[in-house]
């Protein structure tokens, strides 16, 4: 049950940190300021055999893009944009919606197995 309680939280890091890359992918800086830092999410396994979504920054956070009528824009016209790709997002949260999907049903087999086993015993 730890391991499918640990899988579903792990989804909803991956689904959420994604969101927050998506709804930031518009957001440019200057060139000398720190904008948006987007991340990633590495899902590693821990010592119980549950798993774990360790969120790390994108490095690097930001690509330079040319933007001349953006009122952040350097004097050549260029921004700081996100180094966010739609795609690599759609992936993450599709990801993230099957990982949910698969531990909540581990988690209800084991709720079914559990009400087996007591209508057994009671």
């Amino acid at each position: 049950m730890n391991v499918s309680l640990s899988g579903l939280s792990a989804a909803e890091t991956r689904i959420s940190t994604s969101a927050n890359n998506i709804a930031n992918i518009n957001t440019v800086s200057s060139p000398d300021e720190k904008g948006f830092v987007p991340a990633e999410v590495q899902q590693v396994s821990t010592p119980n055999g549950g798993t774990q979504a360790l969120v790390r920054p994108i490095s690097p956070p930001s690509v330079s893009e040319y933007s001349p009528s953006s009122p952040v824009a350097d004097s050549k016209g260029f921004v700081n944009a996100p180094n966010v790709d739609l795609a690599t997002e759609q992936v993450n949260q599709i990801l993230g919606r099957n990982a949910f999907d698969a531990n909540l049903k581990a988690l209800s087999a084991y709720n079914k197995t559990v009400e087996t086993v007591l209508d057994i015993v009671g």
